[in-house]
Order: C-alpha cells, then sequence, then structure tokens
C-alpha cells in the first residue's frame, strides 16, 4: 500500500463516502409528513431493543412552550467519538420528555447512537459531556441504560 493510504485517510475517505450516500438518499427519498410516535415514558419490556432512560436537566428558556422531543440518532465512527450521526425522525427512536425533562426511549435497537433534544429534529441540540463534546450512547438488546441527568450542548 502506498504511504499515503493510512487509516485516518481511509476512514476520512469513507466518512465522506458515506457522507454522500446519505445525501443522495435524503435527496431522492419521498417526503411524507408522518405524526410523531406517541410519547412513551413507561419502558415496554416485551419490545425488542434496549432502554434509554434519563433527565435533561438544561431545556428552560431554549425553545418558546413547545413539547420537547429527545431522538436516538444512529452513529457511526470510530471509539474516540468521531465520526457523524444522522437523523430521520420518522423512522428513529423518540420520545415526548416530560415536565421534568425526564425521558424513556424504548425498542431502541442494538447500537451507538447520539441523542438530540428539541421540538422538531431541525431545531434539536445535542446531548453533551462536561467538556461540551457530543456523547455517544451504546444500547444492547434486553438492557436497560439509566444515564441520569444530561446536559445539551451550548
Amino acid at each position: 500500500m502506498p504511504k499515503f493510504w493510512n487509516t485516518k485517510l481511509r476512514f476520512a475517505l469513507l466518512s465522506a463516502v458515506y457522507a454522500g450516500l446519505a445525501l443522495l438518499l435524503a435527496a431522492c427519498a419521498v417526503q411524507t409528513p408522518t405524526p410523531p410516535p406517541a410519547p412513551a415514558q413507561e419502558a415496554d419490556a416485551s419490545a425488542p431493543g434496549g432502554v434509554l432512560r434519563g433527565q435533561v436537566m438544561d431545556t428552560a428558556g431554549r425553545w418558546e412552550e413547545e413539547p420537547l422531543r429527545i431522538f436516538a440518532a444512529p452513529f457511526s465512527g470510530d471509539d474516540q467519538g468521531a465520526g457523524f450521526y444522522m437523523l430521520e425522525p420518522a423512522i428513529h427512536p423518540s420520545a415526548e420528555l416530560g415536565e421534568q425533562g425526564d425521558f424513556v426511549l424504548s425498542a431502541v435497537p442494538a447500537g451507538r447512537y447520539v441523542l438530540v433534544v428539541g421540538p422538531t429534529a431541525e431545531q434539536a441540540l445535542t446531548v453533551v459531556d462536561e467538556g461540551g463534546e457530543t456523547r455517544v450512547f451504546t444500547v444492547k438488546t434486553g438492557e436497560t441504560v439509566d444515564l441520569g441527568r444530561v446536559q445539551l450542548a451550548p
């Protein structure tokens, strides 16, 4: 292999290809309005996949009195957090936030996810760690992950 074909370059090229394919698929998709899923505040133990539960702490004053949703967007990347996520609200797990910011996302397929919160997917902010970096969460089938209190990007 030539020297320039290192792991970082390969990852960057593959990421660019995946992003291009995603944009192409999005451009070709027929947009059909679908109602948002019903709020899910209780975990359904019989549903396939895993469960993410927690509480978003800093939503006050970010949006005008609109009901807020939390979305689980599949993440593709490495273990250091380099990568990307894509959110399609019609097919990815979501739930309405409770009055205190509490949430339960049920039937989340096993995998790695970024959580985003907002009145719509387009207005949503990502859940971040103490350093302001987007957090990536791992879901396993049959497991409930209690995330505790989480914060949003500034």
